[in-house]
């Protein structure tokens, strides 16, 4: 199976100015200046070799992502294996039907240290983080040493996650 991923990040806006000496058919600027666009594959740096996106639901507000044992989007096939891997890419998005925060932290057991060690980041309802290496190969190596994400919420809220690895 080859993979192929494309990553957009991109926050623009659009700033419509008024004034004596502004073209009223002309006003606007846009700024874009932290867009960016990748084609990834298994040749591309970074590499990208294996993919998934799926949804954990949390167990008594409470939950582990596996970068070893991930599901894969057709739950016909088996379980996505990471190890040796880099994360190259992820998107955690909290939908906006969940009631609660979701907090993301490098694994108590067997953690992995996504954006350095002890990370933490909460994601409201209705929001989502990327995290993209762009045009490097940097980070930890997926082992068993350094495999795990847990996740901490409410109840039996989910997170949906993409994720490409290389």
């Amino acid at each position: 199976m080859t993979i192929q991923a494309s990553i957009l990040t991109q926050c623009r806006f659009i700033e419509t100015l008024t004034g004596t000496f502004i073209d009223p058919n002309d006003g606007t600027f846009a700024v874009t200046g932290l867009a960016s666009s990748q084609s990834l594959n298994a040749d591309s740096t970074p590499p990208v070799t294996k993919g998934t996106q799926f949804s954990i639901a949390l167990s008594s507000g409470t939950g582990t992502i596996n970068l070893a044992s991930l599901t894969p989007p057709d739950t016909s096939l088996s379980n996505i294996d990471g190890t040796g891997l880099k994360v190259q890419s992820v998107k955690f998005s909290n939908p906006s039907t969940n009631a609660n925060a979701i907090s993301v932290t490098e694994g108590a057991s067997s953690g992995h240290p996504l954006l350095g060690p002890s990370f933490l980041f909460s994601l409201e309802p209705g929001q989502s983080l990327t995290f993209a290496n762009e045009g490097v190969d940097v980070g930890t190596d997926i082992a068993s040493g350094d495999r795990t994400w847990d996740l901490a919420g409410t109840g039996s809220q989910a997170l949906d996650v993409a994720i490409v690895m290389g």
